[in-house]
């Protein structure tokens, strides 16, 4: 795909989750459909390399898209904030620095070779705002196995229902600390009685109630 559009929820709750484990590396997956992204899952901030929790991952979530007319479609990556150091020295690096690539070149071959691929600075979604989008976006294409960085941004992030400017939403759900409130896999596997909740759909309805 050339181009794509991000849903505002999807977008906070990528944000959110980077902000709440600032010091350890997340990741997730991004669903929709081809082009547009409407929802997103946050995976792990502990269990990132375990095989075997990532495929019972990838089995619960493809379930949950095939009974809502969604496909996995990409997927995203914050590196704790020290990796960041590193990544700033090897940001002129074509080929994608992030853990799970395997799970990303698994999205690609069920899309017929399109997958999105963001990389998140987690040092500028810590803090209580932020006034640009701290990423960097690779796609692949079915004419290409591999990533390509792009150098423009093919992500256009949509505002919420309420017409609320992206970077006045971010800094509100950030400042009202939401992301105590996300619940990634590794919360919902390591407690289930007390994290049910792994699709996040009632932080839903907070980040709107609040942009």
């Amino acid at each position: 795909m050339s181009s794509w559009e991000m849903g505002f929820i999807a977008y906070c709750k990528m944000i959110l989750h980077a902000a709440k484990y600032p010091h350890s590396a997340v990741n997730g997956l991004l669903l929709g459909t081809q082009g547009r992204v409407t929802q997103c899952i946050p995976l792990f901030h502990l269990n990132l390399s375990l095989q075997p929790i990532s495929e019972a991952a990838l089995y619960m979530v493809s379930h949950y898209c095939s009974e809502n007319d969604l496909k996995i479609i990409g997927y995203y990556y914050a590196p704790e904030i020290r990796a960041n150091l590193k990544n700033a020295r090897d940001s002129s690096e074509k080929r994608p620095i992030c853990k799970g690539m395997r799970m990303v070149e698994k999205i690609a071959e069920n899309n017929d070779g399109n997958c999105l691929l963001i990389v998140l600075d987690s040092k500028e979604v810590s803090g209580e705002c932020h006034t640009t989008i701290p990423w960097t976006v690779y796609t692949s294409s079915s004419e290409s196995n591999d990533f390509t960085k792009r150098k423009d941004n093919p992500v256009t992030v949509l505002p919420s229902e309420n017409n609320t400017e992206i970077d006045i939403g971010t800094s509100a759900v950030l400042s009202a600390r939401l992301f105590t409130r996300l619940v990634d896999m590794d919360d919902h596997l390591n407690d289930m009685m007390s994290h049910p909740d792994w699709t996040n759909s009632c932080l839903d309805h907070d980040i709107l109630s609040i942009c």
